[in-house]
């Protein structure tokens, strides 16, 4: 009876591998990839500059993305400039029967360019990226919703810096000439 239970795990154990094998065979056959890291986590120009009128929180985000991918921040020997602007509004999304606004949406939008810094030449054309967030009004909890406010404000700010910057990494070095 032992030599049966044996044999019984020894096909389980066959099974098992065989099994294992074919799904991690169909899964990289199908072109299904884990996401890993960025191939080029460095940015190729390596000096910049920031001009535009934007908030402090949004300059410090993208900085410190900058610093994640080695990327200098330096207006004396900047090979390209980075022109940023950028908007947010508070929308009305929804209104109860007696007027009042239930839902506001929170709409952020950012523009920006990429510039030669000696040819002022453009580089990257006007890219727009937009963010929005939903926030449910009540009047019980003005003070809780205002800080709600500040703090989607502040993670769509991070989000899109990120943004800005995995789109700016991939420009290369010769569109400098």
């Amino acid at each position: 009876m032992n030599k049966n239970l044996v044999k019984f795990n020894q096909i389980n154990n066959v099974f098992f591998l065989v099994i294992t094998s074919l799904s991690l065979l169909l899964l990289s056959g199908c072109g299904f990839k884990l996401r890993g890291q960025l191939d080029n986590a460095y940015l190729e120009i390596q000096n910049w500059k920031i001009i535009g009128a934007i908030s402090p929180q949004l300059e410090k985000n993208i900085k410190k993305q900058f610093s994640i991918r080695k990327g200098i921040i330096d207006s004396a020997n900047a090979q390209a400039v980075l022109d940023v602007s950028e908007n947010y509004q508070e929308l009305v999304n929804t209104i109860n029967s007696k007027g009042q606004v239930n839902e506001i949406r929170l709409k952020y939008t950012v523009t920006f360019l990429v510039r030669n810094a000696q040819k002022d030449k453009v580089i990257l054309l006007p890219n727009t990226i937009s963010q929005f967030r939903d926030v449910a009004i009540t009047d019980s909890s003005t003070l809780a919703k205002e800080q709600e406010k500040q703090k989607l404000l502040k993670d769509m700010q991070y989000n899109i810096s990120t943004r800005i910057l995995e789109i700016i990494q991939k420009i290369p070095v010769s569109s400098l000439i």
